[in-house]
């Protein structure tokens, strides 16, 4: 079963030998002089099962046995037999179980925080709360300046200012808030400057009969030499015009009060209407006697809100 020549204790150098035995069993145990030498000896027998190794207990010494990785323990009392660091309960050498993202572990050992059955690692949205990993804060750490959970740069910016459109006031960058941007809107906008209306009046657009559409928008509709704006032309308008002219009074139309309609309002206006009331002078012009639009240009502005608006 096993020899020695020299041992290693000086200064006999007595041989040693371990075997390992059955009990119940015989051996026989031969002795013999160095270069033929004879005479007496000392033979120890000594049981050394103690320090024998039987991991799984099955009466078989450990170095008899299967050790996969050489570790120095044997496959049944191994936790890893392969020696891949992966321990044989997760590893799919052993269990044969799914490895989706192909690194040798059993996905059923992986995280998977939300519980999906899809383990993070292979999982596009690890949380999911509905949000994509690449686009999730909770992942990337990006800004978020509408609060949601989701990425700035997966959100879409109109006007590529930086700004996404949630969080700007002027998605399509025109210089025009969305509250009032026609494109946002989609309100009235009778002078077509891409303000909605309501917009342009708080800005400061006239809007003298208050009805939401600026004044620019309107016709002017008025009655010449109406200066009073009474609905009427008689004498009390002549006198309106000299004192708008004499005493600083306002007239709320100006064409109105332009009854030679020559674009400015004179002394020759009064006179005009006063020959056309006591001496049979010729009327205004158009518009008159009704209400109408003023057909001749003129720097004199147009006359909104006056008695004859709708």
């Amino acid at each position: 079963l096993a020899s020695d020549d020299d041992g290693c204790t000086s200064p006999n150098f007595n041989s040693t030998v371990t075997v390992p035995v059955t009990a119940g069993s015989s051996y026989y145990v031969q002795v013999g002089g160095w270069n033929g030498a004879t005479g007496t000896t000392d033979l120890t027998i000594s049981n050394t099962g103690a320090g024998i190794s039987d991991c799984n207990s099955n009466g078989q010494i450990d170095s008899c046995e299967t050790d996969t990785d050489s570790d120095g323990t044997i496959d049944d009392c191994d936790d890893d037999i392969d020696g891949d660091g992966i321990p044989n309960a997760c590893d799919v050498d052993q269990t044969g179980g799914i490895d989706c993202d192909v690194d040798g572990q059993d996905d059923s050992c992986q995280a998977d925080t939300d519980s999906d059955g899809t383990i993070d690692a292979c999982d596009d949205d690890i949380d999911g709360d509905g949000i994509p990993n690449a686009c999730d804060v909770d992942q990337t750490g990006g800004a978020e300046c509408d609060l949601h959970g989701q990425d700035d740069s997966c959100e879409t910016d109109t006007d590529s200012d930086g700004t996404i459109d949630a969080c700007d006031d002027d998605i399509d960058g025109d210089g025009i808030l969305n509250e009032c941007d026609l494109d946002q809107t989609g309100g009235a906008d009778c002078n077509e400057n891409g303000v909605d209306d309501s917009c342009d009046i708080t800005a400061g657009e006239a809007d003298t009969d208050s009805n939401g559409i600026p004044d620019v928008c309107e016709e002017s509709l008025f009655i010449r030499g109406d200066a009073n704006d009474d609905g009427g032309v008689d004498l009390a308008d002549g006198i309106q015009i000299l004192s708008f002219l004499f005493a600083g009074d306002s007239v709320v139309c100006p064409d109105a009060a332009d009854t030679t309609d020559d674009g400015q309002i004179d002394i020759s206006d009064a006179v005009a209407l006063f020959s056309y009331q006591f001496s049979g002078g010729a009327p205004p012009t158009a518009p008159f006697p009704d209400c109408g639009t003023d057909d001749s240009s003129d720097s004199l502005g147009d006359c909104n809100g006056t008695s004859c608006a709708p």
